[in-house]
């Protein structure tokens, strides 16, 4: 176990979206800061745990995630409550600066900004942080590997499998990899269906528990917060979702390193050829058209964790665990809207009052 190491300076997490910015803040933050960057609220999320930034640096103009969803979502770490989380952005507007410090934001500052004002600002914001908290990882490892441009230069990923494979019967598998699918416990593939369609999620639970594990998803959004924790090994994505669709997702996905050749099969009502074509071109590995067979969807993904290179990823949580977190999530849910009620009422209560006085 590394033993983790005191860091000379305050480590400073950019999330943009936007390479040419993150280059620029790069170059006016490293002086004075560790910086790391992520290029979109997944990618923040994900490197949240390794790098373990002391500042949050966020833009508020995303795709997929904005930055009032991810700083939702920061702030829904236990170990990211007193995080200070700083919002750049060219946008300005009240009622922008008020939404930031609703979803958990310290500070917003308009862009453009100048280097100097920048350093002074986040320097104020991590006062209250006190001195650099001990690093497991050196920023050098944080910063090596190739840059989210460089990933998207790779080359395009081939077609995803037809509806024909989804049905065709998986081939035996060898002995030794029999036994590998059938173990139960940890070594048990870990699936994730993200799909809107409560009785189509209920199906396929039902239908892949025995074999594997099974989380779900309702929407892209609530993905992309769950992945982070529950790390699954192989997705089944719908592509008509609200808040984020699957080919959003899919993109995501591809973006991040640890994600970046994870099994990922669209399972869909949309047919048409310019549907295939996005799914290819997004890394799906295949596209399924609703109604299917069950079985022979069940017996694609056990082919598919069949391959020789296909690996189980190391779990953080376990299904009983990620039970109880999503348990306490509903309590939350409930909460905020009983607060939401409440104020609410509130303010129609406040608003007769003032009618009648």
């Amino acid at each position: 176990m590394s033993v983790p190491e005191e860091s000379a300076r305050h480590r400073v997490m950019i999330v943009d979206d936007e390479e040419a910015t993150l280059a620029s803040l790069d170059e006016m933050l490293r002086d004075a800061f560790e910086v790391v960057a992520a290029h979109d609220g997944f990618d923040a999320l994900e490197k949240l745990a390794k790098a373990e930034p002391d500042l949050v640096l966020l833009d508020v103009a995303m795709p997929l995630m904005d930055g009032f969803e991810c700083c939702r979502s920061i702030r829904k770490n236990p170990a990211c409550q007193n995080l200070p989380v700083v919002f750049l952005s060219v946008a300005s507007a009240p009622e922008v600066i008020k939404r930031t410090y609703a979803c958990g934001g310290n500070l917003f500052i308009t862009k453009p900004v100048d280097a100097e004002r920048l350093v002074r600002n986040i320097r104020m914001s991590l006062v209250a942080a006190g001195p650099p908290r001990p690093k497991r990882f050196p920023i050098e490892a944080l910063r090596e590997g190739r840059r989210p441009a460089e990933a998207r230069r790779q080359p395009a990923a081939p077609p995803p499998a037809e509806a024909k494979p989804a049905v065709a019967p998986a081939p035996a598998p060898a002995p030794a990899q029999r036994e590998k699918s059938e173990a139960a416990g940890p070594n048990k593939p870990r699936v994730m269906i993200v799909d809107d369609d409560a009785e189509v999620s209920g199906l396929l639970v039902l239908a892949f528990q025995e074999k594997f594990e099974i989380v779900t998803a309702e929407n892209g959004l609530e993905a992309i917060e769950r992945i982070v924790n529950y790390q699954p090994d192989v997705l089944l994505i719908d592509i008509m979702m609200p808040k984020m669709n699957g080919f959003q997702l899919c993109q995501s996905l591809r973006r991040n390193a640890s994600y970046r050749e994870a099994p990922i099969l669209f399972l869909t009502a949309k047919s048409g050829r310019s549907d295939r074509e996005l799914a290819r071109r997004c890394g799906a590995n295949a596209f399924i058209t609703k109604p299917f067979d069950m079985q022979r969807l069940l017996d694609l993904i056990e082919e598919i964790v069949q391959r020789p290179t296909f690996r189980v990823r190391a779990k953080t949580h376990t299904l009983n665990e990620i039970a109880e977190l999503e348990i306490k999530e509903r309590h939350e849910k409930e909460d905020r809207r009983h607060q939401r009620d409440r104020m609410e009422e509130y303010d129609r209560l406040q608003e007769f009052l003032d009618r009648s006085s």
